[in-house]
């Protein structure tokens, strides 16, 4: 069992409670049992409130110590939010050319893509910069509506869909009612809404409309009709015309 000195001993106990006056020889060795023993005697639960304010304060240590962390990193935001406030000028000064250059950008992405949608796209395009011309707009919201501008435009590379169009299809000027069929961005099939049903493609290549054999006729009937929601989906084989180099 450990063994303390008398003066240990006394000092120790005189902390805890300040009860206990040991009279033992300086050069004697004391117990630490016989030790707790008298300081029970003598003051009952002083050990036990002794060791509840070392908890206590070891607790408080660690609790300090954590809160002096977050006040650290609080301060690091202070900081860096204070360098961004002082960039905000320079940054409000980058946002008109970009919208410019974003808008600008959007009109060639649709004058080189299929041409689906052509009257509802230039229109949006058009009411697009009549906005960015405004000065009763917010640079904000400009920059929103751009946003939802091309996000527009990435939705139509992952959809399927069938709508009726009027299109020139021999180049002639004479206008045909047709259902055009657009498969995301990879192909746009038309086919005539008269008894011939006559069925053709864009081709990049060419730039202009071609027309395909009949055994392709019913094959895109069939997937007009799933992209309208008439029929369940499955499997439907239609051309894909290679894309332009």
């Amino acid at each position: 069992m450990r063994q303390l000195t008398q003066g240990f001993l006394g000092a120790f106990l005189f902390f805890g409670a300040s009860l206990v006056h040991a009279q033992v020889d300086p050069g004697a060795d004391v117990d630490v049992d016989d030790g707790i023993e008298l300081a029970q005697a003598a003051g009952g639960d002083a050990l036990a409130a002794y060791d509840a304010v070392l908890r206590q304060i070891s607790g408080l240590v660690i609790y300090n110590e954590l809160r002096q962390t977050q006040i650290d990193n609080q301060l690091q935001e202070v900081e860096d939010i204070r360098a961004s406030l002082q960039q905000v000028p320079d940054i409000e000064q980058q946002i008109p050319p970009l919208l410019v250059r974003m808008v600008e950008g959007l009109e060639d992405f649709i004058a080189l893509d299929l041409p689906f949608l052509p009257e509802e796209r230039a229109n949006g395009l058009a009411e697009l910069q009549l906005v960015m011309e405004s000065a009763d707009v917010s640079d904000a919201d400009k920059m929103r509506r751009v946003l939802d501008a091309w996000a527009i435009e990435n939705e139509y590379g992952r959809s399927v869909a069938a709508y009726p169009a009027q299109i020139d299809i021999n180049g002639s000027g004479n206008m045909r009612a047709v259902d055009l069929l657009r498969i995301g961005r990879i192909a746009l099939i038309y086919q005539t809404t008269d008894d011939d049903a006559i069925t053709g493609a864009w081709d990049p290549a060419r730039n202009d409309w071609v027309a395909l054999g009949n055994e392709h006729r019913n094959s895109v009937r069939q997937a007009v009709r799933m992209a309208r929601s008439q029929i369940a989906p499955e499997i439907a084989l239609v051309p894909i015309p290679p894309p332009a180099e």
